[in-house]
């Protein structure tokens, strides 16, 4: 077997977008991988021939990231794009699945995010556009930028005062694109199209100065032109939107117990009256799949209608299932096995899905519904787990203080000798509400493959065991802290192989805010590598892109600023004084979700003190480094981990 090498991820397969053709014949889908040499993407569209089970690619350009079925032959997807908001157009491409080059099919003059079928020619289409004065662009030449509006920042979009995502009904035959939400309106999340074509649901808001947590959901009647507004502002924090037979379906979540945190129920609303009524309460597990990995780049639906029932992805203990509800509360689980399905599409009694299983890459999977068997239909990454020594996860639960049981796993050493002495790494997830399980995780194979033992745990905080469980609303730094140490020791106790005079730790995001916490109330770590921190919730209120909603969440519903006291005694600089293990700090400028000061301010107080300190920026990145940002820059910031780790724990 080959050992596992930092640089193998470049050609790992990621697939994303996967949707069935109207027959139920035929899977599209979008294959991604890295461009080291252009530090990019090339993603390219799929099909695969459900009957016989033959796949082509369909694409060439390298940017194919989004598509939608015309008919059982033909996708359409959107090419090459101006990227200018002062001159904006999006070039459409029709590609036949028999064979063929694609063909241009028709010029939007819209910069296009999203495109779903209205009817016959006619197109919903969300474009990005702006409100800006034109010489304030940096298309213009302007070298500077004007901001009145919250956020300005945003994480991965850069400058966003001014900028507004529309809706427009786009008509290829006469060219004609129809704006259906105002020039002030910002459509979030999502949007729906009735099957039929006469009603066009979304969520979001008019904004004047200031983007709020809570949306409202509109409908637009496309024959009457007509636009009613069916849930206020105050009502829910929003995500999914769709049709249930003639009601809007969505999800929403009140706040009233767990606010930001707070798991989201289904609902539908009377188009006409907007008469509100519950359709499935949540057992209080998320949508979506929020068990990590850093081998995944895109997306795709992870909620499907299908007549009276609505299939979904949920989040527990440490998987993602899909699960289907119907009216009243009556639910079933549909997979049985663990792992991640991170989206699917369904015809008949056959779901159809890209999964993570058996601790192998990405494929997409047959799934029976009535019996829950699985068929994988793909073999992207499959060589690379059978020449890879890819290690297992081994399961290491334990009750905490609370009488919690706390998911736990620990990866041993490849070719791991009992009675061999060995460094560890203990690796804590983003979030705080996401989660980890027994998936492909490539640094955690990497470092296990270069001789360390990496544990992993879902302290409290997680996702996937209920609203109470993750809510950490004035208790950063407390539970979460004793939950993460106390599996440390449980680690130690029950791998005895470990060294624990050599002992690192890591984490990004809220992992990061971690690893400087940690730092300053235990020295027991002779290593740390801190990615993309928080140290000061005083300074990350007002400098965070959407801090200024979700930091009240933090301090019991109200503002760190006007409880100083609270957010600096949860804050990692204040117990700066106290750190002494030599750490690492990787950041990305661009970063506005976790603000580069807050990396600079631990730094600098370490560097004052005399701790062995070191500090990579990456310019032009943000905070997705490292799932999504440039490959060449994903290298240097496992190298620089991986490097910090060998200099103080390979002793």
């Amino acid at each position: 077997m080959q050992r596992v090498e930092l640089r193998d991820f470049l050609d790992f397969s990621s697939l994303s977008a996967l949707r069935l053709s109207p027959d139920g014949r035929r899977a599209a889908f979008v294959r991604s991988r890295c461009d080291y040499q252009e530090n990019s993407y090339q993603s390219h569209i799929w099909v695969l021939d459900l009957a016989t089970k033959e796949q082509k690619q369909l694409t060439w350009q390298g940017k194919e990231t989004s598509f939608l079925w015309l008919d059982n032959e033909t996708i359409l997807f959107a090419g090459e794009k101006s990227g200018k908001l002062l001159a904006p157009s999006t070039t459409y491409y029709k590609v036949r699945v028999d064979g063929g080059e694609p063909v241009a099919a028709f010029t939007a003059p819209l910069l296009a995010e999203v495109t779903k079928r209205l009817a016959g020619t006619r197109y919903v289409i969300q474009a990005k556009t702006t409100l800006s004065d034109p010489e304030d662009l940096e298309e213009s030449g302007a070298s500077w930028r004007v901001a009145t509006e919250l956020p300005f920042l945003e994480n991965g979009s850069g400058y966003v005062s001014g900028i507004r995502h529309r809706l427009y009904i786009y008509d290829s035959a006469d060219g004609s694109a129809t704006p259906i939400t105002g020039e002030t309106f910002q459509v979030r999340n999502d949007f729906a199209v009735h099957p039929d074509g006469t009603m066009i649901a979304y969520m979001g808001m008019d904004i004047d100065y200031m983007e709020v947590q809570k949306l409202g959901i509109f409908v637009y009647d496309v024959a009457k032109k007509e636009t009613r507004q069916l849930l206020p502002l105050d009502r829910y924090k929003l995500r999914h939107i769709d049709f249930l037979g003639d009601r809007v379906l969505f999800t929403g979540a009140d706040g009233s117990r767990y606010i930001w945190s707070q798991n989201a129920w289904f609902y539908t609303l009377d188009p006409v009256t907007g008469a509100e009524e519950t359709f499935f309460e949540s057992y209080q597990m998320p949508i979506n799949s929020w068990v990590g990995s850093d081998c995944r780049y895109g997306a795709g639906a992870a909620h499907r209608v299908v007549g009276e029932a609505v299939y979904h992805v949920i989040t527990q203990e440490g998987s993602s299932h899909i699960v289907r509800v119907t009216k009243g509360g009556a639910e079933e689980m549909i997979t049985k096995k663990n792992g991640s399905v991170d989206c699917f599409d369904i015809a008949g009694d056959t779901i159809y899905m890209v999964a993570l299983r058996d601790m192998r890459l990405q494929e997409v999977y047959q799934l029976d519904v009535k019996t829950g068997e699985e068929t994988r239909l793909t073999s992207f990454n499959e060589g690379y787990t059978e020449t890879h020594s890819v290690v297992a996860p081994v399961p290491c639960d334990f009750v905490n203080d609370n009488g919690d049981t706390i998911q736990g796993w620990v990866i041993p050493p490849a070719g791991y000798q009992k009675g061999k002495k060995y460094p560890g790494i203990l690796d804590i997830h983003g979030g705080p509400k996401t989660a980890y399980g027994d998936v492909y995780y490539h640094e955690m194979q990497l470092w296990a493959n270069r001789g360390y033992f990496v544990f992993y745990c879902n302290p409290r905080g997680s996702e996937g065991k209920g609203d109470e469980f993750g809510f950490l609303m004035t208790r950063y730094g407390t539970v979460d802290y004793d939950d993460i140490m106390a599996f440390t020791d449980q680690v130690l106790e029950r791998w005895p192989d470990i060294d624990p005079a050599r002992l690192g730790v890591t984490g990004g995001s809220y992992g990061g805010y971690m690893t400087n916490w940690i730092v300053g109330h235990t020295d027991r770590f002779a290593a740390a590598a801190s990615q993309r921190s928080i140290s000061n919730w005083i300074s990350d209120e007002n400098s965070s892109d959407w801090s200024y909603m979700y930091s009240p969440c933090r301090f019991g519903g109200i503002h760190a600023r006007r409880k100083v006291e609270e957010g600096w005694a949860s804050s990692p600089l204040k117990f700066a004084k106290n750190a002494v293990t030599p750490m690492l700090f990787i950041h990305a400028e661009e970063d506005f979700r976790c603000p580069l000061g807050e990396a600079l301010q631990l730094y600098t107080d370490l560097i004052n003190r005399g701790v062995e300190t070191r500090l990579c920026l990456f310019r032009g990145e943000n905070h997705e480094l490292s799932r999504s940002g440039g490959p060449r820059n994903r290298v240097k910031r496992l190298e620089e981990i991986t490097a910090w780790m060998d200099a103080h724990l390979k002793v």
